[in-house]
């Protein structure tokens, strides 16, 4: 067995691109009612068209309209350990780097629309339910950047200590995921304390993902060289070309889903309560593919599952005071019966690394200073388990738990027209994973070989040489601004 032939190999493992693969991300935040005052889901307000369908049948009668323009920062990083990264060029000696993206979002809208006529209402929502900007990591990523940075140790065990001491390579890496969403209802109020409500949400899903990897370079004797250079002597040329070749993706991911709606509100006395619940919906996104950088998942017309999870929304509001309100939600999300596909498995089964499904618990209070004036503000809280050492999460797709406060004001002109102005804070709180086998580079390595035939002895030394342990640290910052505007015909 040549030993040639065993780096063509591994290097022909390494050099792939690794899986994108973005799980869903709920947003909540469908008005600007909510970035002042957090708790919404028992609210009585044309907004009720996404929280409270049902609530929407004590509004009088007529239309009404609400409109919300929302302005959002999300900082994201990752900041991984792994030996090999001491061979860049460009970070020498060091095995830690950190990856950072900004996504901004200028014009993220929200709309809701009431009528109501007698006990009959209808209302219709718009906005943004999962997703809403780019990610761009300028410099790739840990699980991309350590499968390049094991080359020169690869090389080294061939060729001989000291042939290749470092490498530079240059990647960007860009995300996107928008869930665009339309929703109608239609209802009845029962009586003056009971309503109900049912709808249907079309949702339409555009993903996109872009990964450019280019001019991989070695560092040897001679100074920092195209890798092809080192690696020919080795495996020809041709294959050395095959290797070493810039590596693209080009992929847009589309589909369409419904996702059934039903509410009820009962309200007495100083007290309202209010239930929702969003039904699984099957989201079976299909490849529109440029470029697929080799990665079957991306072919071209191919399919991935992303399941938007079925949801229970409940709330209850108290007047303290006709001026004074507070309001409390649990939202609970059924992640774990969602199908979502998992890149390390290539099977549609990554929710099942969740430990429990994730929940929020959100707390609210308002004062009305005036007829003109109301003053808000309150807390949501988001609770994960994202499974045994964070095995939900990867660099290129992670959350972590987090608080967010927000604040803000309604200023009432008249008895038809009011407008909000909000801020929303999200504090997230740093997580660790711990990998034996950073990002399975070895695992992937070990799966190439055995499908070559080589004896599962070989496999496993080989294996086991390669898997080098690392470490991924996540954490996000983000906030949120907006206006809206209110009025009643």
């Amino acid at each position: 067995m040549k030993k040639t032939n065993l780096f063509l190999t591994a290097a022909a493992t390494l050099a792939s691109v690794p899986a994108l693969a973005g799980g869903l991300l709920t947003n909540t935040n469908q008005s600007v009612s909510l970035l002042r005052q957090p708790a919404q889901n028992s609210v009585i307000s044309v907004n009720g068209a996404y929280f409270n369908p049902a609530g929407v049948g004590f509004l009088e009668d007529g239309f009404q309209l609400s409109f919300g323009y929302q302005y959002a920062r999300q900082e994201r990083e990752v900041t991984s350990t792994f030996a090999p990264f001491a061979y860049n060029v460009n970070n020498p000696g060091s095995s830690a780097k950190t990856y950072k993206a900004t996504t901004i979002v200028p014009i993220l809208p929200t709309l809701d629309l009431s009528y109501n006529h007698d006990r009959f209402f209808g209302s219709f929502h718009f906005g943004v339910i999962g997703g809403g900007g780019k990610a761009p990591f300028e410099d790739g990523l840990g699980s991309f950047e350590g499968q390049f940075a094991m080359f020169p140790a690869i090389i080294n065990a061939v060729a001989g200590e000291g042939t290749a001491t470092g490498y530079s390579v240059d990647m960007g890496i860009t995300g996107a995921q928008y869930y665009y969403s339309g929703q109608l209802n239609l209802g009845y109020r029962i009586n003056d304390n009971l309503s109900v409500a049912a709808g249907l949400r079309g949702v339409y899903v555009n993903n996109s993902y872009n990964a450019d990897i280019t001019d991989f370079k070695l560092m040897t004797a001679a100074g920092l060289v195209p890798a092809s250079a080192v690696i020919s002597p080795l495996v020809g040329e041709e294959r050395a070309a095959a290797l070493t070749a810039d590596r693209h993706l080009d992929c847009k991911q589309t589909d369409f889903t419904v996702v059934p709606v039903i509410s009820v509100d009962y309200r007495t006395g100083k007290f309202n309560f209010a239930a929702r619940y969003e039904f699984r919906a099957k989201v079976n996104l299909t490849n529109e593919t440029a470029s697929d950088a080799g990665l079957a998942q991306y072919a071209d017309g191919g399919h991935m599952r992303g399941d938007i999870p079925a949801m229970l929304a409940m709330g209850v509001q108290y007047s303290i005071i006709p001026a004074l309100r507070v309001q409390f939600d649990y939202n609970q999300y059924f992640d774990k019966s969602a199908k979502v596909y998992n890149s390390l498995t290539g099977a549609d089964d990554k929710t099942s690394l969740l430990g429990h499904n994730p929940f929020e618990v959100n707390f609210g209070v308002e004062y009305d200073i005036n007829r003109m004036f109301t003053v808000s503000t309150g807390v949501q809280n988001h609770i994960f388990d994202l499974g045994e050492n964070d095995a939900y999460n990867s660099d290129m797709s992670f959350t972590t738990k987090s608080s967010t406060v927000g604040v803000g004001t309604r200023i009432n002109l008249s008895d038809r027209l009011s407008f909000d102005v909000s801020v929303f804070k999200s504090f997230y709180r740093h997580n660790t994973k711990t990998m034996e086998d950073y990002n399975n580079i070895g695992a992937s390595l070990a799966r190439t070989l055995s499908s070559a035939g080589l004896p599962e002895a070989v496999v496993s030394n080989l294996a086991a040489s390669l898997k080098v342990p690392g470490t991924d640290t996540y954490y996000r910052n983000s906030l949120l601004l907006g206006v809206g505007v209110n009025y009643k015909f």
